[in-house]
């Protein structure tokens, strides 16, 4: 092998490794705070981490997983935890943003549907990487304290009165305003369209409230936050009334189910920053 040869051999060796990696999932373990007890009623963790364009952070019992959406892979940069946080047993769960330049927000409170996980989605479209700081808190009632390793609990019906945990779907397939709320981060592939502009969108979060109400985050280029009201219908479609949110938009939109799971978003409206307002959303595609 000559010398030009290594050298191209090398340079996509280096190039297959980086395109490899920014793909990855980051997953580690926080260090443990000097007041770190387990067994304490309330715990809390401060997470730090380096992201680039947009991720999604997320903390399961005493493990952290950085899922890249776009960008870089993710890393830590020093979180620490006073205890696991436990599967289940709430009685108060906050956020609280510490520093970053992006978009960070709480898109999943720690509830049975979910495992038990806490889900921030961070978003920075200035270029470059960024560090990120938040913080979780919780207190609970210690009937589903959880050790390092062990398994979230799944079990226990979701409290819906105290300390802002947002209930999960519940068992109905027949969803109504009358049923428990929903509350979901949605993965997978479709568009968005304002005006002549189409963006590719690869997560939404979709929250229907007991009362009916609804919001619907979808993430392009542009962060579109819908609400209004939404309906179900039979077991494979809710209906969704758009009536605020991005430009005072208006129009409908439809959640397509499968087995009392969301599997599709559509969403066609006007508003008045961009006129047509077009979502369509495959989450069986990801």
């Amino acid at each position: 092998m000559n010398h030009r040869t290594a050298e191209l051999y090398l340079t996509t060796i280096v190039f297959s490794v980086a395109a490899y990696a920014q793909g990855q999932d980051a997953v580690f373990r926080p260090k443990e705070m000097r007041n770190y007890d387990p067994r304490s009623p309330e715990g809390r963790c401060i997470l730090r981490v380096w992201i680039d364009d947009e991720a999604d952070v997320e903390l399961q019992g005493d493990q952290v997983r950085i899922r890249v959406i776009g960008g870089q892979a993710g890393r830590d940069d020093g979180s620490e935890c006073s205890q696991p946080m436990p599967g289940g047993g709430f009685t108060r769960f906050q956020w609280r943003g510490i520093d970053g330049r992006g978009d960070v927000r709480l898109v999943q409170e720690p509830r049975p549907g979910n495992n038990y996980t806490a889900i921030v989605a961070i978003r920075d479209k200035r270029g470059g990487g960024e560090g990120y700081s938040f913080e979780l808190s919780w207190a609970h009632d210690g009937s589903r304290t959880q050790g390092a390793g062990a398994p979230p609990q799944v079990t226990e019906p979701q409290r819906t009165a105290t300390g802002g945990i947002l209930p999960d779907l519940g068992r109905s397939r027949s969803p109504s305003p009358a049923a428990t709320s929903y509350n979901e981060t949605l993965r997978g592939r479709g568009t968005l369209r304002l005006g002549t502009r189409e963006q590719q969108v690869v997560r939404a979060w979709l929250n229907l409230e007991a009362g009916g109400t609804a919001e619907v985050v979808v993430y392009g280029d542009d962060v579109v936050t819908l609400l209004g009201r939404w309906t179900g219908r039979g077991t494979d479609l809710i209906d969704l009334e758009i009536k605020g949110g991005f430009g005072d938009a208006s129009g409908r939109g439809r959640v397509y189910l499968r087995a009392g799971k969301p599997e599709g978003l559509d969403v066609d409206a006007s508003s008045t920053h961009s006129g047509r307002l077009e979502v369509r959303f495959d989450l069986r595609h990801q």
